[in-house]
């Protein structure tokens, strides 16, 4: 008897026969699927669109020497910046000749790291790139050499690249560290630059991390654009979390509608399984699998509609088509299958009333 009740063809059959009840429940299933998998791909498409755009703004945490300290020990320095992908530690010095602020780093990281910068020229191994501002006080450009004194030790050096920022780096002249260090005898930084997921989360836990493995450093956000990408992502999940759950009551009240009518139709049929040796579990599981089913079906119709639905107003709101992922998708199988199976559940009185003696007694 569990088998027959468990079937997938005894599941489909009801459906089937009463195509306008279950045609109803897909549809309105169908629609808070479409909605929920645009929400969801739009949510994630702005988060990956705002995360790239910020980048190109630079670091969102600078982290500098305890007081009373030069640097950072290099060795503690390194470790500490294992933990963040997109850091680097900057070593600063002033020239004395040209007076100048040189920049010692490593360079692929250092540019990684600010990806909005306008290099003209390439990246070179023991070469140097050179502010905008000053290669025109020195009129120097690219392949010229330029002689820098730094604590006492002179060197020449090739310039690779000019590099304008906008900011206080068209004044710099930027190298690669182990250079630097050779002039200065520097052993660390005095500045680690670190790009972390700009919401509160991320960059109240990142400066938790260098509190424990810099102790006495001092860790601060750039708040203007860390804060400003968070309140935005913020907001945008607000929206998301409310519009989703509005659209799941009001599917799931519909649905609920439609097949606490279908239940009451089917009174006879409950009550017949009952009289077959069906126990009141075993019907009502197999309700509720015929809503499950019903949710997959529309789950399924519902991606497709969402994809493009998102893609639609993602051009239109941002000029980027945006593509849902994997994740999105299983989510949105989950909830609508999940907002049926729970709606089914609600007819369960009326289950619970067709016994099978009022039943084939005709009542």
């Amino acid at each position: 008897m569990r088998g027959r009740f468990g079937s997938v063809k005894l599941v489909l059959a009801p459906l089937w026969r009463r195509r306008s009840r279950a045609l109803l429940s897909l549809a309105a299933l169908g629609l808070g699927a479409c909605l929920v998998m645009a929400l969801l791909t739009l949510y994630g498409g702005v988060q990956r669109n705002l995360d790239r755009q910020f980048r190109t703004y630079g670091p969102d945490l600078v982290v500098t020497p305890q007081r009373g300290a030069a640097t950072i020990p290099a060795a503690a320095a390194e470790r500490a910046l294992e933990q963040f992908p997109d850091s680097v530690g900057v070593f600063y010095a002033v020239a004395d000749g040209p007076a100048m602020v040189v920049a010692g780093a490593d360079m692929a990281r250092l540019r990684a790291l600010n990806s909005a910068w306008h290099v003209s020229g390439a990246l070179q191994p023991n070469q140097v790139w050179l502010g905008s501002n000053a290669a025109r006080l020195l009129h120097l450009g690219l392949g010229d050499m330029l002689r820098v004194s730094l604590g006492g030790h002179a060197a020449t050096w090739k310039i690779a690249a000019t590099v304008e920022t906008g900011g206080s780096e068209d004044n710099q002249v930027m190298a690669p560290y182990a250079m630097v260090a050779a002039l200065t005898g520097a052993s660390g930084y005095t500045t680690l630059l670190v790009r972390v997921p700009a919401n509160q989360g991320a960059i109240d836990a990142a400066l938790g991390q260098f509190a424990r493995l810099l102790p006495g450093s001092d860790a601060r956000p750039l708040r203007q654009i860390a804060a400003g990408e968070g309140a935005i992502l913020l907001s945008t999940r607000s929206m998301l979390v409310s519009s989703t759950l509005l659209i799941l009551l009001t599917v799931g009240l519909c649905v609920a509608a439609a097949l606490t009518t279908l239940a009451l139709e089917r009174r006879r049929d409950f009550g017949l399984m009952k009289a077959l040796g069906g126990s009141e579990t075993e019907v009502m599981t197999t309700f509720v699998g015929e809503a499950a089913a019903l949710g997959l079906m529309a789950a399924i119709g519902g991606i497709a509609l969402g994809w493009l639905l998102a893609g639609v107003m993602g051009r239109a709101l941002f000029g980027l088509w945006f593509n849902p992922s994997l994740g999105s998708a299983a989510l949105t199988i989950a909830v609508t299958v999940a907002v049926a199976a729970v709606a089914a559940l609600l007819p369960w009185p009326i289950v619970h009333a067709a016994t099978p003696a009022a039943i084939l007694r005709g009542e």
